[in-house]
């Protein structure tokens, strides 16, 4: 990508040059053109670094993900030790309401579900050890854990976008150099030695014709 950034502004600069601008001119390559050339360059480095700031925001918003799995279902492993200390031999059936015995992590969406189902069950019974401050933990918890999918979706998409953007601007940009080496090419044959070193400045070769 930044090969083709700095390649794209050279020959825009070379474009410009006062000795190949008026033939350049005549086969449309005009300074209108080559300016815009250049605005899009400077453009899409701005986007490059956005591009890394928004990946590197999407991996942490990955990060903060896993940290509030863990934590949240370190809270639903306390509330569900505690109902088996409490039930486990006196009332065994209660144990399926805290999912005793299932992967209550295993997905996003059965983890937000189970965790609430934990937190209302223990609100009702008074889990030996399980306070009010610890279920108002918890239901916090949970709507951290919640929060992250929408962090997440929401830098994915913006990472996302901006990739798209550069790539986008980036054909752009390669179409228009491969516009300006096309029209040197025409106005400096590669047949005629004496424009072996015009060609060299364009990134032409000095034995053929360019393919583009």
């Amino acid at each position: 990508m930044l090969a083709e950034l700095n390649k794209a502004e050279q020959l825009a600069l070379v474009a410009q040059k006062v000795q190949f601008a008026p033939a350049l001119a005549v086969r449309e390559i005009t300074a209108a053109k080559v300016t815009a050339l250049l605005a899009n360059v400077a453009s899409a480095r701005t986007l490059s670094g956005q591009a890394v700031g928004k990946t590197v925001a999407k991996e942490g918003a990955t990060e903060a993900e896993a940290t509030a799995k863990a934590n949240l279902l370190k809270a639903t492993d306390e509330i569900q030790t505690a109902a088996k200390q409490k039930f486990g031999r006196t009332n065994p059936n209660r144990l399926q309401v805290y999912r005793i015995g299932e992967r209550v992590g295993q997905n996003r969406a059965l983890l937000e579900q189970y965790a609430l189902d934990l937190i209302t069950a223990a609100t009702a019974d008074s889990l030996p050890g399980i306070t009010a401050a610890k279920l108002t933990a918890a239901t916090g918890l949970r709507t951290a854990y919640i929060n992250t999918n929408v962090d997440q979706t929401t830098a994915q998409g913006d990472a996302t976008d901006t990739r798209s953007d550069l790539a986008t601007l980036k054909q752009q940009i390669t179409d228009a150099r491969i516009e300006i080496q096309l029209a040197a090419d025409a106005e400096w044959p590669h047949t005629d030695a004496a424009n072996h070193a015009v060609r060299k400045e364009f990134k032409l070769p000095t034995r053929s014709k360019f393919k583009g």
